[in-house]
């Protein structure tokens, strides 16, 4: 049995979410080749290039879980997901779980970046000819300029960066920022694993599903409410781009979701049947 085909409309609405997701690997690529060249950090190994393009890496990991819980929950049958079809596509899909579990490690070495600071001893206004820039915010640089650089009190260096100083304030927003992409970062890998469980079957049986469907909903109800917490900071501080793709991905796993559950009911129905004609 294949779940019920969705209304035109909404069938719509989810592949264009799909395909504005597929944008935004894009969009945090190319803010990150930029900032990474703002910077002048050089990408010389493995957790370098974590580091440097932690969004970029993660949004298409993302992206890819996301089509491969789509092909298992929505478009092969019910039985070739409990089968070896679905076997297979749990198991590769898998392996991509390690780039947001390695892109978590990168915001968390990023954040650690901004606590290893030290207090600037030179006059900043003397680096104005120096091509130096400023951190105003996280991924936000501007030149130094003898305007700009007497508006600070307080001014750092950075240890991953020997192009570019911050400000007190500038240290405090970046700090911020990164602590809220570690707890979406983390807070999509809980859902992802749950789901996981979900589709492999674990609780595809009726029985095993009541004994632990409240445990589920208030895991997730935690989970999701986290991630919003998140998504309604990037809201109140002006950052469109992580917000509308914050959004894009929360109604993305809601059609993953609503599969899920539409699959599961259909599952249970069949087993009905079953034993009703046993």
């Amino acid at each position: 049995m294949v779940i019920a085909s969705p209304s035109k409309s909404f069938f719509i609405a989810k592949y264009l979410i799909y395909s504005l997701l597929a944008l935004d690997v894009w969009l945090f690529l190319e803010e990150e080749i930029q900032t990474v060249a703002a910077v002048g950090t050089v990408t010389s190994s493995l957790e370098s290039l974590v580091t440097n393009y932690s969004a970029s890496l993660d949004t298409a990991s993302w992206l890819l879980i996301l089509i491969f819980f789509e092909i298992e929950t929505f478009w092969i049958s019910d039985q070739a997901a409990k089968g070896s079809a679905g076997r297979k596509l749990r198991a590769v899909r898998s392996w991509f779980y390690l780039i947001p579990a390695i892109a978590f490690y990168g915001y968390w070495s990023e954040l650690q970046s901004f606590y290893d600071v030290a207090v600037l001893e030179d006059d900043p206004c003397r680096l104005v000819n120096d091509g130096i820039m400023i951190m105003t915010d996280l991924d936000v640089f501007e030149p130094i300029t003898i305007d700009n650089c007497l508006s600070y009190d307080e001014w750092f260096t950075l240890a991953n960066s020997e192009s570019a100083v911050t400000t007190a304030s500038g240290l405090e927003s970046a700090r911020a920022y990164m602590f809220s992409e570690l707890l979406n970062a983390g807070g999509w890998l809980i859902v992802v694993l749950i789901l996981h469980l979900e589709t492999k079957g674990l609780l595809g049986r009726s029985e095993n599903f009541a004994r632990f469907s409240k445990l589920i909903w208030v895991v997730k109800a935690m989970t999701y409410s986290v991630i919003f917490g998140a998504l309604t900071y990037w809201y109140l501080i002006g950052d469109g781009l992580n917000f509308m793709d914050g959004i894009l991905w929360l109604l993305a796993f809601f059609c993953v979701e609503n599969n899920v559950v539409t699959r599961r009911r259909n599952l249970s129905e069949a087993e009905s049947l079953t034993t009703g004609a046993n």
